[in-house]
């Protein structure tokens, strides 16, 4: 596991890379402010990042919700706040996980697995939603290439349903692919 840590407090920064270090994060790369970590987001990929809300500069939060946007890596935030305020920037900015100083290695470990567990999920739903997108358009697409066939070729909606099966065999494509190439005019019967 890839951590970037980003905490203002050298002795704080050094007791939880210490602590991430301890739980078996392969390597744990330390910065200070909210810049330093968006520079270092660029050089590698991240399995996790933790980030302090106050720290010069760019906040810990400001730099939480770009990560999130990008869907980088999990985020977990540590910070001596509690408020109700700074916890709902937290949830706007998409923080996975949220700390109060001090940090103990029992609620650190099971935030870790928590923030992990849970960005997979977020990526994975994120992938069936594009998957299921695709597979809506593709029916959709089918469905405008049957009616075409049906109103310009005078074919039963068996026959246009056969006829893109058969183009798709032939070429080696999704159906969704052949439909889209019948309603812009390349794949058609008799040309």
């Amino acid at each position: 596991m890839r951590v970037l840590l980003a905490e203002d407090d050298p002795i704080f920064r050094l007791d939880l890379a210490q602590m991430l270090g301890e739980m078996g994060a392969s390597e744990v790369c330390q910065c200070r402010n909210g810049e330093q970590a968006l520079a270092m987001l660029q050089e590698k990929k991240w399995d996790l990042v933790v980030l302090d809300v106050a720290m010069p500069g760019l906040d810990g939060l400001q730099v939480a919700g770009e990560i999130s946007r990008r869907r980088l890596a999990p985020v977990i935030l540590v910070t001596a706040y509690s408020d109700d305020q700074t916890i709902q920037r937290a949830l706007d900015s998409g923080v996975m996980a949220y700390l109060v100083k001090p940090v103990e290695e029992g609620r650190l470990r099971a935030a870790v697995e928590l923030a992990r567990a849970r960005f997979a999920e977020m990526l994975q739903v994120r992938r069936d939603v594009l998957r299921l997108r695709g597979e809506l358009a593709d029916r959709e697409a089918l469905q405008q290439a049957k009616e075409k066939l049906q109103r310009e070729k005078g074919l039963s909606e068996e026959e246009a349903y056969s006829y893109i099966r058969r183009q798709s065999m032939l070429q080696q494509q999704k159906m969704g692919q052949v439909a889209r190439q019948i309603l812009e005019g390349e794949a058609y019967p008799g040309k």
